[in-house]
């Protein structure tokens, strides 16, 4: 009978012989800590996940179920205004933080997902701010459709005052169905004019 060298780290069974040892020198391999049997069924597990996922799981991260979200310190720092942007490649996580974000709505965090499909980008940069020099000449506009996304948010805040959300919701009314593109025409329309982009950067 063989005698057995090792005992496994995950069934505590005795495992590994000197024959294998001197294979496993031979070929300069690193000695393992868990039996064949074991090593086996870790395997197989990873290819009945791996195989789950090419199945089963959504491509798109907007299509997924957020509560299997893994909340990661970059969401946190999000969340608790430590941080305000996430920068990265496709599929690194970044729509899965913005979905995560976008359920989180209570009384003390509102959010607004943005979508930039479609966008009359052509129309919105003939409202460029001339006091500005290339390429910064767009940096009020932009500030201004921030803030308007704010103020949209602030009309669903019960802590505001009423007066100052019947008057936001004048300017800015609750139409959920309304794309940016239409928005943006809306807010950039006839009476927003360059004293208010004015304004907007001057605050």
């Amino acid at each position: 009978m063989s005698e057995f060298l090792l005992e496994c780290a995950e069934c505590n069974q005795p495992f590994f012989t000197v024959g294998e040892k001197e294979f496993y020198d031979s070929k300069g391999l690193i000695i393992p800590r868990k039996c064949k049997i074991c090593r086996d069924k870790k395997k197989n597990l990873r290819k009945d996940v791996l195989c789950e996922i090419s199945k089963n799981w959504n491509i798109e991260a907007r299509q997924e179920n957020t509560n299997y979200f893994h909340n990661t310190i970059e969401a946190k720092e999000l969340i608790d205004g430590k941080k305000y942007f996430v920068i990265g490649r496709k599929g690194t996580g970044k729509t899965a933080i913005a979905e995560h974000i976008s359920k989180k709505i209570d009384a003390n965090h509102f959010s607004e997902k943005l979508s930039f499909k479609n966008f009359p980008f052509n129309y919105l940069y003939t409202l460029e701010n001339t006091k500005y020099t290339a390429p910064n000449q767009y940096i009020t506009i932009w500030k201004y459709l921030i803030y308007s996304c704010v103020c949209k948010m602030m009309t669903k805040n019960q802590a505001i005052d009423n007066d100052v959300v019947n008057k936001l919701k004048k300017i800015y009314p609750n139409d959920s169905q309304a794309s940016l593109a239409r928005m943006v025409e809306s807010w950039t329309a006839t009476d927003f004019g360059i004293d208010i982009l004015d304004s907007v950067d001057n605050s």
